[in-house]
């Protein structure tokens, strides 16, 4: 049996986003359920949209923060795959499972 693996390729650590972006990754098994969170302000991880998937890679559209967060916020994102996948907006901890590194970006 292969093992699992996930990694974000982009954004790159410390880059400067906007408050909707890309996040691009490797994952495998390519078919494995995969998450991918934003950590905000709040000390939340939020749940983004369910990963678009070509063999081996994902790519998903996150949102970092809201329309009122200040330049200079500091954001983080991670892709999982989940041991038991939450199916929920928001959670105070990554979900168990195969994490790939996690990423801190800040907003414009």
């Amino acid at each position: 049996m292969s093992r699992k693996h996930v990694k974000i390729l982009q954004p790159n650590a410390g880059k400067t986003v906007d408050l909707r972006g890309n996040v691009f990754g490797i994952v495998h098994p390519h078919d494995s359920t995969l998450q991918v969170l934003v950590y905000s302000r709040d000390q939340k991880w939020y749940f983004q949209a369910k990963p678009n998937r070509l063999t081996g890679f994902f790519k998903v559209n996150v949102q970092f923060g809201d329309e009122v967060s200040p330049s200079g916020a500091e954001y983080q994102v991670v892709a999982v795959i989940p041991d038991n996948p939450e199916h929920t907006d928001r959670t105070d901890q990554i979900p168990e499972g195969t994490k790939s590194n996690t990423v801190r970006v800040v907003r414009r």
